[in-house]
């Protein structure tokens, strides 16, 4: 997957082969990006390996899944990172993995939103091959800088970072 960090990200110009896409199509989240934000998934990698992925939010409770430990604690916009644990419902396994997590404390709407307000501004010029990925960074209206990950131009997940110097200060 390439890592891209700029609002236009790349253009692809190779005649037949790629069509330039001058504006995102997806302004809003869909059903495939929601369900990996806050249900996780477990499928092939693009190395062909079954691995958990996503689960960003522990709004919904997956009943499916467990948090093991908190990796690093909350930093100052109540981002943290945890291992968890997610059961495949069809065959059993286990499979865990690392996760950046939203704040606690906001609904699956203040996800959403937050996700959403940001879509407007990007523009990304896609290649209209399958494994046309992208991930852009963008901060939310409140602050937490956002991965984006897009597929074809669509936007196809999207999870906070996580900032070492940005811990709360208990003392």
């Amino acid at each position: 997957m390439a890592n891209y960090s700029s609002q236009r990200v790349q253009e692809y110009i190779n005649d037949d082969k790629h069509q330039i896409k001058s504006e995102l199509t997806g302004k809003k989240l869909g059903s495939t990006a929601l369900r990996h934000i806050f249900q996780g998934e477990i499928e092939a990698n693009t190395s062909g390996i079954v691995v958990a992925q996503g689960l960003h939010s522990l709004v919904e409770q997956p009943n499916n899944v467990k948090i093991m430990k908190t990796i690093e604690k909350l930093d100052k916009n109540g981002v943290y990172i945890v291992k968890l644990a997610m059961t495949d419902l069809t065959t059993g396994k286990i499979y865990t993995k690392r996760s950046t997590m939203f704040p606690h404390t906001w609904s699956k709407q203040r996800i959403i939103y937050e996700i959403e307000s940001v879509l407007p501004a990007i523009t990304i010029f896609p290649a209209t091959t399958s494994s046309s990925y992208c991930v852009l960074k963008k901060t939310s209206s409140n602050g937490i800088p956002l991965n984006i990950i897009f597929q074809n131009g669509l936007p196809l997940s999207a999870y906070p970072t996580w900032k070492k110097n940005r811990k709360y200060d208990f003392d």
